[in-house]
C-alpha cells in the first residue's frame, strides 16, 4: 500500500519512547533524511543531531548523545554497522536504559539507528 511522505517514520514514532531506539534498516543508497526532518518540524523538540561512524569519535558521540538525551532531540546515528561503531552501541543502549547521575531521559528524546 502507498504510504503518505514519512508515514512508516510517523508510524514508528508514534509506537516509541524515549527509552527504545529505532532501527531502521537501509539500501544502499537509500535516505531517510528528508522524511525525519519533515516529521521533526511537525513535531517539534530539541532539534535533530547527526552521529555518524568514522565521522566522529566516540567522546563525540557520548557528548553529541547526552546532549539529546536531556534536550529532547532526536539523534540519528548512522553507520551502526561499522566496526568502529558496533562496541559504541552497548554503551548508548545502556545510557539509554537508565538515568546515569545527573542526567534523566527527555520524554521526547528518540534515537534512530541506521543500518546500510
Amino acid at each position: 500500500p502507498e504510504h503518505p511522505p514519512g508515514g512508516r517514520v510517523v508510524q514508528a514514532l508514534c509506537a516509541a519512547n524515549a527509552r527504545t531506539p529505532l532501527l531502521v534498516v537501509l539500501l544502499p543508497g537509500g535516505d531517510i533524511t528528508a522524511g525525519l526532518e519533515n516529521v521533526f518540524s511537525r513535531h517539534g523538540g530539541g532539534g535533530v543531531i547527526r552521529l555518524e561512524a568514522g565521522v566522529d569519535a566516540e567522546a563525540g558521540w557520548l557528548v553529541k548523545l547526552h546532549e539529546g538525551m536531556t534536550k529532547g532531540s532526536w539523534v540519528v546515528f548512522d553507520g551502526i554497522l561499522d566496526k568502529v561503531a558496533q562496541p559504541l552501541l552497548d554503551k548508548i543502549i545502556d545510557a539509554m536504559k537508565r538515568d546515569a547521575p545527573g542526567v534523566a531521559v527527555h520524554p521526547e528524546f528518540r534515537l534512530w539507528l541506521i543500518a546500510r
